[in-house]
């Protein structure tokens, strides 16, 4: 394995400078043992702040592996158990199938929630007069009764990406362990895995100070766009985490297995009878518990996750079975992390045995598609969470347009392939009707 950390360093400098990232911050443990840490840029513009690795950044959905984590370990204590159905702890449920869905539904997102609008209209304790009652998990489950959606498929059939399902999980830590997740996430994580700059929300005693300004967009000598971090009770679960690189490399090392943080029964669940991701090749990809799964090849295995708001691009990764861990924190909107994680773990192996699929996205072929079956694709594809995406023609070829942004549609297989930074797949009825759009996690249902 390739140890040239100054050659890292380097590469590491490109990145920053190419993507315009305010301030990084990464660690990198090999078994449980840091090997490399180191802060680039500026945590905070306005102060003139550098960024180090204890630096505090926004993680976003990073905070699923906590979540998932927590319930692990509950499981480990016998406090619950993951084929527990969701009718013990929400009886007035309506609209999912709650006889069925179990917690582990929630954990690898195939309970069958489509893309929900509640984080849209969530109380945010930045503005607590907007829906300021709309806090806990008594809200949501009234919020899911009262909204009209139909559910993607049975529970356990096919993954869709739902914060929703995480808000969930986190109303059952709290009524098993009769405390916030705040303090559950304190007493049963932070504090064995010695996880000293890590917080969930806003900082309340106010005794951290480095803590990173997050940015919508920055350019040296140019003026920034600053944001504030999303401060929303109901969504800590999902995405409420504050935490540094040398923290959130050592909850994925717990996560996985490198610690002696859960018993071997447990962790190993993390990647025991994985969902397909519609958009990817089943073959190299795959969702388990809390995290994404990419099979490298028959010998290596990368389990990652990334974050994103704004102000916020994170990820997280582990090679198994080297074990090699790396997290990687940025406090502005739309920077490739997951790109850059990979570039790191690409260094490791460049004088090894190389992993061949750690480059992301893949290239694509690019297949000339019938123009008869690209006309069959255009349509309007979306959801109440995400809004919608306008597939149409122009000139022969097939775009997508979304919000501001025009990509054209690279297809690798006849439904498939990239946009963007993004995989899809069209997904079709037994008429050989597309009827939704597979856009990386999740299905957006086609509306028009």
């Amino acid at each position: 394995m390739n140890f040239d950390l100054i050659g890292l360093e380097e590469k590491l400098k490109r990145a920053v400078c190419k993507y315009h990232i305010p301030g990084l911050s990464i660690a990198i443990e090999q078994d449980g043992r840091k090997i490399f840490s180191l802060g680039l840029g500026f945590a905070n513009i306005t102060k003139n702040l550098a960024t180090t690795p204890h630096t505090i950044f926004g993680t976003a959905s990073l905070t699923k592996i906590l979540t998932t984590l927590i319930l692990l370990k509950a499981e480990e204590l016998e406090l619950v158990k993951l084929s527990d159905k969701l009718s013990v702890y929400y009886p007035d449920l309506e609209r999912l199938d709650i006889s069925n869905a179990s917690i582990k539904n929630l954990l690898n997102h195939s309970a069958g929630l489509p893309g929900l609008p509640t984080r849209h209209i969530a109380s945010d304790l930045n503005n607590p007069r907007i829906n300021p009652e709309f806090l806990c998990i008594d809200s949501l489950i009234k919020f899911l009764n009262e909204f009209k959606f139909d559910v993607l498929e049975q529970p356990g059939q096919l993954l869709s990406y739902s914060n929703e399902g995480y808000c969930l999980l986190g109303g059952i830590i709290e009524r098993i362990f009769g405390e916030t997740f705040e303090t559950v996430a304190k007493k049963l994580v932070f504090k064995p895995l010695k996880m000293k700059n890590s917080f969930i929300g806003r900082d309340k005693s106010g005794r951290f100070k480095d803590i990173a300004e997050p940015m919508i967009s920055w350019k040296k000598d140019i003026k920034a766009s600053q944001t504030e971090y999303w401060d929303a009770p109901l969504f800590y679960p999902a995405g409420g985490l504050m935490s540094s690189a040398n923290d959130i490399v050592k909850l994925s090392s717990a996560l996985y297995g490198a610690s002696n943080f859960l018993k071997c029964a447990q962790y190993k669940q993390v990647t025991f009878d994985p969902m397909p991701v519609a958009s990817r090749h089943e073959r190299f990809f795959a969702y388990g518990l809390g995290t994404e799964i990419e099979y490298i090849n028959n010998k290596k295995t990368l389990l990652w996750h990334t974050g994103q708001r704004p102000g916020i691009s994170s990820f997280v990764g582990q090679v198994i079975p080297d074990r090699l861990s790396v997290a990687l924190l940025t406090n502005i909107s739309d920077a490739p992390a997951s790109k850059i994680g990979r570039l790191v773990l690409s260094h490791f192996y460049s004088r090894d045995d190389k992993p061949k699929k750690l480059k992301w996205l893949q290239t694509t072929d690019n297949l000339s598609i019938h123009e008869r079956d690209l006309k069959s694709f255009v349509g309007i594809y979306g959801s109440a969470e995400v809004g919608e995406y306008h597939i149409h023609l122009e000139d022969k070829i097939l775009l997508m347009k979304f919000v501001s942004s025009k990509n054209e549609m690279l297809f690798n297989e006849a439904n498939s392939g990239i946009v963007g930074s993004q995989t899809f797949k069209f997904m079709f009825t037994s008429r050989a009707e597309p009827y939704a759009l597979a856009l990386d996690l999740r299905i957006l249902p086609r509306l028009a």
